[in-house]
């Protein structure tokens, strides 16, 4: 459906045809590509600028990884506008110890020109539906904490340190389900 809101990097406005899918095995490296693109949009001033400098040379051992997670029967979703990925997202078994709910969001990243489209709404709901799930998120990164809790998320007051993050902490969100809108 169309989206009357949005703008390219460049700021012209125009009307974007966002198609939210699962994505197939020939979309995971642009879609990976996307994703480092986003992670420094959405990490700038909350880690070091070291974590950004082998991203790029990375891009297909994530591709490979999401294409495993594929390959066990797990969805990884992704928004695309023009034929272009500008979305990625996913949601799978719990990986910690002992986790609050058996899913966990393990990422949802978007280009920066569409914040505020809809995008990630409907990626995190295209991924979890109305279930309970929880996920880590940067402490400091506002932003996407306000996202979150807007869809039902609330810090439980779990937190991690990343150490290959530099040491970055991460606090732990969580969502019981939702009744169906």
């Amino acid at each position: 459906a169309p989206c009357a809101r949005g703008g390219r990097a460049s700021g012209e406005e125009h009307i974007m045809t966002l198609a939210i899918k699962r994505a197939e095995l020939n979309e995971l490296r642009p879609a990976a590509a996307m994703q480092a693109h986003a992670w420094r949009e959405a990490y700038q001033g909350l880690v070091g600028p070291s974590l950004f400098d082998d991203l790029d040379s990375g891009i297909n051992g994530v591709a490979a990884r999401w294409a495993d997670l594929i390959g066990l029967g797990q969805d990884l979703w992704i928004g695309v506008d023009e034929g272009k990925v500008v979305g990625v997202c996913h949601a799978g078994p719990a990986r910690d110890d002992e986790p609050p709910t058996t899913v966990e969001l393990t990422m949802l990243y978007r280009l920066e020109p569409y914040a505020g489209t809809g995008l990630a709404a409907r990626l995190l709901e295209s991924a979890l539906d109305n279930g309970a799930a929880y996920l880590w998120v940067l402490r400091g990164n506002v932003r996407a904490i306000a996202f979150y809790e807007r869809h039902g998320f609330v810090q439980d007051g779990v937190e991690r340190e990343q150490p290959e993050m530099a040491g970055a902490v991460e606090v732990r969100m969580v969502r019981q389900p939702r009744a169906p809108r």
